[in-house]
């Protein structure tokens, strides 16, 4: 038997993805929002509706 004992592996980099509908730069803003610490594996786009808040059902 050996002695040595075995080192475990780097930690691989893992590496943001950006939203196909977004431009390389806004992509960017993003990344840069999150800081360097964070790591999005998925970037969706989202559009919000706001309703007035004395609005009724029949506006």
């Amino acid at each position: 038997m050996s002695s040595v004992q075995q080192q475990p592996p780097p930690p691989r980099r893992v590496t943001n993805v950006g939203s196909l509908l977004l431009t390389p730069q806004e992509n960017e803003s993003l990344f840069t929002f999150l800081g360097k610490k964070c790591v999005t594996m998925s970037s969706a786009v989202v559009q919000l509706y706001a309703a007035d808040r004395n609005c009724m059902w029949s506006c």
